[in-house]
């Protein structure tokens, strides 16, 4: 089958739940929409809703039951039905840019900025603020998390591609850092975890 929304391709990943598939088209006039996956050839006339509001054209969203939180790149957090596109809530968070995923971990979502800002509120219908906090480095990659360490890919000079970039591993419990790839002639560019979380590839 095939869904026509009239926007462009996205760095977002597609998500499904609640008999939905939930796709970021990141600009035109539909830049998120929501399709019941049934049938074959063109099931457009399947979307069940669309919504142009705090969109982001990087980051993916998350879906938690029937709740779907975005951080767009300008920095707005939202919050919408994910049944009917409903907005529920939204706020605008400091920290400027906001270009990687954001990260949800034991009911909380982690928001990173380009300039280091990491924001944490709660994933619930009613905006909570839990954290904010200040890396000692920018990133516009999405950070993962292994066990208790957060794993994020740092930049000296966010937003300025031939600087390098390397790896810095926090401890979530403590917040202490350290670096764990740094070289003056290579840049990390994808990385991934081994299935028992202990090395970094």
């Amino acid at each position: 089958w095939t869904v026509y929304h009239g926007g462009m391709n996205a760095a977002a990943r597609p998500l499904f739940g609640n008999g939905l598939l939930y796709i970021n088209s990141a600009d035109g006039p539909s830049p998120l929409v929501a399709v019941k996956p049934d049938g074959q050839g063109d099931i457009s006339k399947n979307i069940v809703w669309k919504t142009t509001k705090q969109v982001p054209k990087r980051s993916s969203q998350i879906l938690v039951g029937d709740t779907l939180y975005m951080m767009n790149d300008s920095g707005v957090a939202s919050c919408l039905d994910a049944k009917t596109g409903d907005e529920i809530w939204s706020r605008r968070l400091p920290g400027g840019q906001y270009w990687s995923s954001p990260l949800l971990a034991d009911g909380l979502i982690y928001c990173f900025s380009q300039d280091g800002d990491m924001q944490v509120f709660k994933a619930a219908r009613e905006f909570e603020s839990v954290a904010e906090n200040k890396l000692a480095e920018g990133s516009s990659a999405s950070p993962i998390v292994a066990g208790k360490s957060l794993i994020v890919r740092a930049q000296r000079r966010p937003g300025f591609e031939s600087d390098r970039f390397w790896l810095d591993v926090y401890d979530l419990a403590t917040g202490a850092k350290r670096t764990v790839f740094e070289s003056p002639d290579l840049s990390v560019g994808d990385y991934a975890l081994s299935k028992d979380g202990q090395t970094v590839y």
